[in-house]
């Protein structure tokens, strides 16, 4: 009674609750109090019995007319009279050694009320139920002891069974009580394994939407970067000045375009779990070169130098996860950039602190104490006139750190912006030497030769582009298929490789690969476009020498090059 289909579920909870606790509670009054009418023969039970049953009715009435906040204390406050009114006329019966259990069950009963009544969203009723339920303890007690009202008398013989009868009352009540709880935790329960259910699908369709926008995403802003940067190394070959700044605006809002995407989807990647640490033994140094290198554009668009103090008693190589080094010393960096002012510095130090190693990025600027402490949280970011973004680049790189069993802080002092990490200093040892990763200049890479398989035909072209100024031999395949049969005729020096390509993915190219005896040893670039490919090991463990991301900068490319494939040592000089 008082319930429709346009209330919310938690109230037609509450409603139902209520009503059943007034009829049951009715129920056992008129029973055990008709009962203990017939062994006293006393009015004041009679006429208590049917005050209460008409009272219990009147909450189940107010309900019906939806009065239900009314109902709610109305029925609280019926069953403290209940406790107190038949706690002292049947005073006889209720000796002191029970007034304990008296005081449980009233204190339960308002208690699980209170919580009852909360689902109406006053959450004054829980604790005027259990103001209630002290009142009527501390009257019980006064009562007992000062014998303000006088008990009903009951014949001796009779004591035994009224004892007994009003035990299975408060018996009754508490397992009501403790029914609805069980029953209430069980729903509970229940609804939160749904919520989880769902929450998890919910994550679960976002993480397959994420990959697929991705993808999509990628494929294009690929095409638009690489050419943007193949432009750009040709600029000294254009004289009009209008068009260069054209170019280095094309060239910087693809380069802030892909900063944005690959922060999103590294975001996506953290909190969908799909990026855990792989330690391996890494120099630091070719790290610090390679994100200098791939800020290169950003310091000569505004003018500013980076430093770098390093401390060379750091170990040459070091045990820590690369790309995610990488990852977090590219953000920082890149940040240092943006909100520099044209003109200033960035400095880099890198110094052995308390057994870890300690890396300070500091440029110039400044941040208010309210700002820096919610900079890294996600999607908080500074802005200027020249750039913005999402601010999930401190967060991210925050996350990555605390991967590595290190911590991330921010600080502004004296006209300066310091972001400082720690990573725990752990000596790793490297069997095969490295090759410094140095400047490009043109045609570094002339006499080797390079199998690239790529089925966008606009980004043929950037490869082409990019093969023709570095001096490399290339032969460009649309298909895995077609790199298969180019390889039982061509012997390149390394193979670039997309991962989604028509007739055989990369992948698949990659076990062929590994199968042909003397085109094993060849190693393999594979380019993927998949969100959660890339950071991961699905690519190595099939044999391949790294895998890079799309969009590509032709920095990173070369870098590669450079690591991975015996450049001749005549043309690095």
């Amino acid at each position: 009674m008082g319930i429709d289909k346009e209330d919310s579920s938690e109230l037609q909870k509450a409603v139902c609750l209520i009503n059943t606790l007034a009829f049951w509670t009715a129920v056992l009054v008129m029973t055990v109090g008709y009962f203990l009418f017939l062994l006293t023969g006393a009015v004041l039970v009679l006429s208590a019995v049917l005050l209460e049953v008409l009272a219990f009715s009147g909450v189940i009435m107010l309900n019906r007319y939806r009065k239900h906040r009314l109902a709610a204390r109305f029925i609280l406050l019926i069953h403290c009279a209940l406790a107190i009114y038949f706690g002292t006329i049947l005073g006889n019966v209720m000796q002191p050694e029970l007034l304990t259990v008296v005081w449980m069950a009233i204190f339960l009963l308002a208690f699980f009320i209170g919580g009852g009544y909360f689902f109406y969203g006053s959450r004054n009723v829980k604790y005027l139920g259990l103001l209630l339920s002290m009142i009527v303890f501390v009257v019980l007690q006064l009562n007992d002891y000062y014998r303000m009202i006088t008990p009903v008398y009951i014949r001796p013989e009779y004591l035994n069974i009224g004892k007994i009868s009003c035990c299975i009352g408060m018996m009754a009540l508490m397992y009501f009580v403790s029914i609805c709880i069980i029953n209430q935790n069980d729903a509970f329960k229940a609804e939160n394994r749904q919520l989880l259910a769902r929450l998890e699908a919910a994550n679960e369709a976002k993480t397959v939407w994420v990959n697929e926008y991705s993808h999509e995403i990628r494929i294009p802003l690929n095409t638009l970067i690489g050419m943007a940067q193949i432009i750009h190394s040709n600029i000294d070959k254009i004289a009009d000045k209008e068009i260069i700044r054209d170019i280095e605006e094309l060239n910087k809002a693809g380069l802030l375009a892909r900063e944005i995407i690959n922060n999103i989807l590294d975001m996506a990647k953290i909190e969908a779990g799909k990026d855990d640490p792989r330690m391996e033994a890494v120099q630091l140094k070719d790290i610090l070169n390679r994100s200098m290198s791939m800020n290169r554009y950003m310091t000569q668009v505004k003018g500013i130098t980076i430093g770098i103090d390093y401390d060379h008693h750091i170990p040459r190589y070091i045990l820590t996860d690369q790309i995610f080094l990488q990852k977090i010393i590219n953000n920082l960096v890149s940040n240092a950039l943006k909100f520099s002012p044209d003109g200033t510095g960035v400095l880099i130090t890198v110094a052995i602190l308390k057994g870890c190693i300690h890396f300070t990025i500091r440029n110039t600027g400044s941040i208010s104490p309210e700002k820096v402490t919610c900079m890294i949280e996600a999607f908080e970011s500074e802005r200027n006139k020249t750039f913005s973004g999402t601010g999930l680049g401190l967060s991210i790189a925050r996350k990555l750190v605390e991967k590595l069993g290190g911590s991330l802080k921010i600080q502004s002092r004296d006209n300066f912006v310091f972001v400082s990490f720690d990573i725990p200093l752990q000596a790793g040892i490297r069997t095969a030497e490295e090759k410094e990763i140095g400047l490009i200049r043109d045609r570094l890479f002339e006499g080797l030769k390079v199998l690239i398989m790529e089925d966008d035909a606009i980004f043929q072209r950037v490869y082409q582009r990019w093969c023709d100024r570095v001096g490399l031999a290339c032969l460009i395949v649309n298909n895995g298929i077609e790199g298969i049969e180019a390889l039982q005729t061509f012997t390149p020096d390394f193979i670039i490789c997309d991962d989604h390509m028509p007739r055989m993915m990369g992948t698949d190219v990659l076990k062929a690969i590994r199968n042909m005896p003397d085109k094993a040893g060849i190693p393999v670039f594979m380019v993927t476009a998949d969100a959660f490919g890339i950071g991961g090991d699905r690519f190595m463990k099939e044999g391949a020498a790294i895998q890079l991301a799309k969009p590509l900068r032709i920095d990173d490319l070369n870098a590669m090059v450079l690591q991975y494939v015996p450049v001749n040592p005549l043309k690095e000089s």
